[in-house]
């Protein structure tokens, strides 16, 4: 896919590990997302799906409820650049737990060269999703 056919050093960063977080079970947040699923139902005939984890990165992995039991020490301990130049915040990740969720836009391959966004749910349905999900959250019951 490159055009560029001379030699070449390629360098690059791989991202920080990003940990599964889930708030699928949490009843606030359960709560929210069957109001949202019904709104955006009725307002443009659109079944949303729920999932338990979303598969791409996220900075809500680092406030979210981590989905597994082990500490993260764990993983920092395998971490080559830990404390060396990059320091994953365990410490603050676990006193900072909070019931996510996630609603974005919809499309295929994200970060990839075939990438593609469906233009009509990300900039006319989603905003007023968002909008109805923020207000639902901030709403007292």
């Amino acid at each position: 896919m490159c055009k560029d056919l001379a030699p070449m050093i390629v360098l690059f960063y791989s991202p920080p590990f990003y940990p599964a977080v889930s708030s699928f079970s949490d009843p606030y947040i359960k709560h929210v997302m069957a109001h949202v699923k019904n709104y955006t139902h009725a307002n443009y005939n659109l079944d949303l799906t729920v999932s338990e984890f979303f598969t791409g990165l996220s900075d809500l992995s680092f406030v979210g409820p981590v989905s597994s039991n082990s500490k993260l020490q764990q993983l920092t301990a395998n971490m080559p650049l830990q404390n060396n130049g990059f320091s994953f915040p365990e410490d603050v990740m676990e006193q900072l737990t909070m019931p996510i969720l996630n609603i974005g836009p919809l499309g295929k391959d994200p970060h990839q060269w075939t990438e593609r966004l469906a233009l009509t749910y990300s900039f006319e349905y989603l905003p007023s999703i968002l909008t109805e999900a923020i207000h639902r959250l901030f709403e007292k019951e």
